[in-house]
């Protein structure tokens, strides 16, 4: 465990041969949307943050936001990148077509390629990604999500692919607990395909950096080498959290907040209400709990109730959560979505 653990460790500099500590790379990040402080695009924003700091960082990202669906605005975008990644040299937006995604998922769905790979691979991107490398040299590719490597493929840069997740054991795992028959037929075809891809990515020579490592032991186990896995969790800002304004009303209130439509968060909901909850109510029965977050399920819609809005509305949190009471329902006092 010792070896493995110490295979993963992580520098870019292993990423280039020849590289030297602390030398200054030349990096090209593709994305399928924006690297924005919002749900899952939030992890490829800190990497380009914390990348920046070092290198120069380049991107080339889709138009789409993956949580309004909206085609945001690039001057919008650049704004927000240029203020929170400020050693991010340029940022090219590529145009999406939802309706075209939808099309070329249906194609691959029948060719047996995974439905995010395939609703992804526009022409348009390929087109604007081989533009890009024959203007400037590269000396490394990151690659945000697993459905865009196939651009990177052949390009002859050292790449890394953040997969964030194995798709394969995601997939798995829903298709062990979603209700719904058809569903779970459906993700245990894109389980095998995904894993498929997968094995794919572990052939290459590309380096691949995933959240947990449940998914790396994951990869490992159906053949990735271990030096080429790397576990790089969610990064919590702790600093912006602190600059929010102190609101009494939210003394003693514990916050889950995440998007309730992803299964995992849902298990994580599920394990902290049955386990950690209690004890927390053990040593203060006043604390309230509240889950802020898009999709929540019905079972957890059923435990929360809907609150009014508060005047002025507190940062961070869209509803005010009420006083628990542990005569009359379960330690939960709201169920909050962002409006």
């Amino acid at each position: 465990e010792d070896k493995e653990r110490e295979s993963r460790s992580f520098s870019l500099n292993h990423c280039k041969d020849g590289a030297t500590e602390g030398e200054m790379m030349r990096i090209l990040m593709i994305s399928p949307s924006p690297p924005m402080p919002i749900g899952p695009a939030l992890r490829a924003y800190c990497i380009a943050q914390a990348l920046a700091r070092q290198h120069e960082v380049d991107i080339i990202c889709g138009d789409c936001d993956t949580i309004l669906g909206s085609i945001l605005r690039a001057d919008a975008v650049r704004e927000r990148v240029e203020r929170g990644c400020p050693g991010v040299r340029q940022l090219w937006l590529v145009p999406f077509s939802r309706a075209a995604g939808w099309a070329r998922l249906a194609v691959g769905w029948v060719r047996g390629t995974p439905m995010r790979v395939a609703f992804c691979n526009t022409r348009i991107f390929a087109k604007e990604f081989r533009r890009r490398l024959s203007e400037a040299r590269y000396d490394l590719v990151w690659v945000n999500l697993g459905r865009m490597e196939p651009f990177a493929r052949g390009c002859g840069i050292p790449t890394v692919v953040d997969l964030f997740d194995s798709m394969s054991l995601r997939h798995a795992t829903l298709a062990e607990v979603d209700p719904s028959r058809l569903k779970r037929l459906i993700h245990r075809i894109e389980s095998r395909r995904e894993a498929e891809h997968e094995a794919h990515l572990s052939r290459t020579a590309y380096h691949l950096v995933v959240s947990a490592a449940s998914d790396a032991n994951h990869l490992i186990r159906n053949g990735a080498v271990p030096s080429r896995v790397t576990v790089l969790p969610n990064v919590i800002e702790w600093e912006e959290l602190e600059k929010s304004p102190e609101d009494p009303s939210l003394e003693s209130t514990v916050l889950f907040s995440g998007n309730m439509g992803y299964f995992p968060n849902q298990d994580a909901l599920r394990f902290f209400h049955k386990q950690i909850l209690p004890l927390i109510f053990r040593e203060n029965p006043q604390v309230s709990f509240a889950v802020v977050g898009s999709k929540p399920p019905a079972w957890a819609r059923r435990h929360g109730r809907s609150l009014p809005r508060p005047s002025p509305q507190p940062a961070g949190c869209h509803y005010r959560p009420a006083p628990y009471d542990s005569a009359l329902q379960p330690p939960w006092s709201a169920l909050t979505e962002p409006g």
